[in-house]
């Protein structure tokens, strides 16, 4: 891999690599490797779907990518602002991503319209991560909380 590993996912037979500047993937049963281009920082998190991939970055914003692209070196389709600090965690349910982020706030992405619907600002300190589970969004952050 091409640098500082920050976070790894898994996808079927696909892993996922985030590097500073760059995702990579390794598809582990035909070998076939993929570039995803665009963040100008460290890749700190990826959530993925069932066509898309995101990336939540150090410089606050979250990046997209059809997933699995069609060739090996592939700019983003989408790019969501709205961050100030980095977004650590990304979590996914239905049609909504939800982002986690250094600047102590989550935010509800509606994928259809591509626009944050929410921004959920209850904890003291950095958010260290977001979870869907059985319907509901957990968080939980340096404050020592964990949110429901």
């Amino acid at each position: 891999m091409g640098g500082k590993v920050s976070c790894m996912i898994t996808h079927g037979p696909w892993v996922l690599i985030g590097i500073p500047k760059f995702v990579e993937a390794l598809n582990t049963k035909t070998g076939m490797k993929l570039r995803f281009q665009g963040p100008s920082s460290l890749v700190c998190s990826m959530a993925i779907t069932n066509e898309m991939l995101f990336a939540g970055t150090g410089d606050g914003r979250i990046m997209a990518w059809r997933f699995p692209a069609k060739d090996s070196n592939t700019e983003p389709v989408l790019i969501l602002s709205g961050h100030q600090r980095p977004v650590i965690s990304l979590s996914i349910l239905a049609r909504r991503l939800y982002s986690g982020s250094l600047d102590k706030s989550i935010k509800a992405w509606d994928l259809t319209t591509r626009q944050c619907v929410q921004t959920l600002s209850e904890h003291k300190a950095s958010v260290t991560s977001v979870l869907c589970w059985d319907e509901k969004l957990l968080s939980c952050s340096l404050d020592k909380t964990v949110k429901l």
